[in-house]
């Protein structure tokens, strides 16, 4: 009988000790529990803190005073969301209650987008993701790339771009507004421009939660791919809207000596976001990876700088930036 009551005890004791440590570890969603969560994880996982000169002992301090457990979700969200925009990261973005928010990187640039094509461009039926024309400079061919997201033979659409524009004197491709997508078909574009092999930048990785858990530094490369290369000049249009792997891909181009850049500063992002998520479902993004160019600088929040810096203005018909590149393409 004693050992039947010492087991009971031992059993409720051992059922209480275990819920305990169940529910200590148990994800809490009152709002300053979310807002410590959050602090901590972007201290832990986020890639740039010492690039950006950003001191990671006390971010979240300021934030911190103004959240209550009668904090609502609203405006938990938004304090969240401005105590990620302090990383000035447009990578880093917030997702919930049927909204995002991201850091604004290409406030307050002027738009210096595509300004009234048809006057230059010929254009016909619709085509694919790489769309390309015939231009009025009959010497010259035209690429227009929106996006680098979708399939791999989507961009794998350029050696027919590149055959067709095989005996031209040059190519013009625009990538304004294009905001990124997967390297990988950044890099499918690129190495049909490639006249050889190239180390065109290094990329680091935050690989764990402590201050110093990077990966080494690993070499990104271009080599000459696809059915034929173009390479005779090129120019490739820009705006600040061109973020991510659109930078990339510039990074890429800059090495390459028949390539030359006009129109406007990029949007500075190559920090490559990991998706997160808080214990109330809330998602987020943040930056882990540091792309740097093959003698350490990095792009980072600084942008391509065009080998032109050419700007529309707002009141203008023509498109200023592609005239530049037509001009250069016709010496």
């Amino acid at each position: 009988m004693r050992y039947k009551i010492f087991f009971a005890i031992f059993s409720t004791a051992l059922f209480i000790s275990c819920k305990k440590e169940i529910f200590e570890r148990e994800p809490k969603t009152d709002p300053k529990a979310i807002f410590e969560y959050f602090i901590d994880d972007i201290k832990k996982h986020y890639g740039l803190f010492e690039y950006k000169g950003i001191e990671i002992d006390t971010f979240g301090n300021y934030f911190r005073r103004i959240v209550s457990a009668n904090t609502s979700k609203e405006q938990l969200w938004g304090i969240l969301a401005a105590q990620l925009n302090t990383l000035k990261d447009g990578h880093n973005t917030l997702y919930g209650l049927n909204k995002f928010a991201s850091y604004n990187y290409s406030k307050p640039a002027p738009e210096n987008g595509k300004m009234n094509l048809k006057k230059y461009v010929i254009f016909g039926p619709p085509q694919g993701l790489i769309e390309f024309r015939q231009m009025y400079s009959a010497s010259l061919g035209y690429i227009n790339i929106d996006t680098f997201d979708g399939k791999k033979s989507d961009f794998e659409a350029i050696d027919k771009a590149i055959s067709e524009f095989s005996s031209k004197k040059g190519i013009i491709i625009d990538v304004r507004g294009n905001v990124g997508g997967q390297t990988g078909f950044a890099e499918i574009i690129a190495a049909r421009f490639a006249d050889k092999d190239y180390t065109y930048g290094k990329i680091k990785t935050k690989l764990g939660p402590n201050k110093n858990d990077f990966s080494d530094w690993v070499d990104t490369k271009i080599n000459p791919s696809g059915k034929i290369q173009f390479t005779k000049p090129v120019v490739v249009l820009t705006n600040r809207k061109c973020f991510s792997s659109t930078e990339v891909f510039l990074m890429i181009m800059q090495n390459f000596p028949h390539v030359r850049i006009v129109g406007d500063t990029t949007g500075g992002g190559v920090g490559g976001p990991t998706p997160r998520e808080l214990p109330n479902g809330w998602g987020y993004k943040l930056s882990t990876k540091l792309w740097a160019h093959p003698d350490g600088s990095s792009p980072e929040s600084i942008g391509i700088i065009p080998n032109y810096a050419i700007w529309n203005g707002k009141s203008t018909e023509n498109d200023l930036i592609l005239e530049k590149a037509i001009e250069l393409l016709k010496q």
